[in-house]
């Protein structure tokens, strides 16, 4: 299980430094970041489909997951894209993995009984110290981030611990199908969502050649690196449901934040050659102690 974990955290860690380099060289808005979300769902469905060996099962439990898996994934992934936009790799991970910390910890605690043990807990309280310390500052000093960037990074907190929960439910619910399958029904959502938005857009501008504009809207290379970061997401999402049958949302939760949180601290430092504040890199401390503190 911790290999399947480590690997896991190195995917998302790729598909963390696509994404920047996706934010740096696209445009957004509304617009983009639905043909954006069509483009990863359209793809995703085709890579699900073949990894159920074309074969998709179905049923209501699995269908009304999956819709509400894809509400999450279309917000979350759009919110990460303007989160890019005005924080650093590493800030806005580390707001990510608060929440996939500590909402799930708090759930599988109350939900399912999990133990609270001293590790557990000093290990969320370092990842939770971690998120926080990159938006303090000194009083009188000139704030780092913008009210946009803080209501970004707020909202990735709160979706990246809704999306663990309820893979945590999925993967425990006997009524369910096969995880290929409920992720290959919560793209078809996506899709569908993209697209009924997309034509009521076109619909209400009037607009002559709103096809073209669709299908225009990304370069190949552009659509290479939608369809990559899609490819490693999912690979890690199949690996995340089988990780979290065996193994506790809050030691999950802890460990996998702590691993992806370091990754994105190398990308932000190494390849984007983002400034590292004192309280960035203090950050990246705690979240090492958090993986010695809580290794099982």
């Amino acid at each position: 299980m911790y290999l399947l974990l480590f690997v896991s955290a190195l995917l998302m860690t790729a598909n963390t430094a696509l994404t920047k380099l996706f934010q740096k060289t696209t445009p957004s808005g509304v617009f983009h970041m639905l043909v954006y979300n069509l483009i990863n769902a359209a793809f995703a469905c085709v890579f699900f489909w073949v990894s159920a060996g074309f074969k998709i099962n179905m049923n209501i439990a699995t269908v009304i997951y999956a819709v509400v898996y894809a509400l999450i994934i279309c917000v979350n992934l759009s919110a990460q894209i303007f989160a890019f936009s005005r924080a650093p790799v590493s800030v806005v991970t580390l707001m990510t993995m608060a929440g996939g910390v500590l909402l799930p910890a708090v759930f599988g605690i109350m939900r399912f009984g999990e133990a609270l043990t001293l590790r557990l807990a000093v290990s969320s309280v370092l990842i939770i110290i971690a998120a926080v310390l990159p938006f303090v500052g000194k009083k009188g000093e000139k704030k780092a981030f913008s009210a946009s960037a803080v209501a970004m990074c707020a909202l990735m907190f709160v979706l990246s611990g809704l999306s663990v929960i309820l893979l945590k439910l999925y993967a425990l619910d006997a009524r369910v199908c096969n995880s290929e399958s409920m992720f290959f029904l919560t793209n078809t959502a996506i899709v569908v969502i993209c697209i009924v938005i997309l034509v009521a857009l076109g619909i209400k501008d009037r607009e002559k050649g709103f096809l073209g504009r669709v299908l225009s809207a990304y370069t190949p290379l552009q659509t290479l690196n939608i369809v990559s970061k899609t490819a490693l997401a999912n690979i890690a999402s199949v690996l995340q449901v089988i990780i979290l049958a065996e193994m506790a949302a809050s030691t999950f939760s802890v460990l996998n934040s702590a691993l992806t949180l370091l990754g994105a601290g190398i990308v932000s430092a190494l390849i984007f050659r983002e400034k590292q504040s004192v309280p960035s890199v203090v950050a990246l401390v705690l979240a090492i102690l958090a993986i010695a503190i809580n290794p099982t």
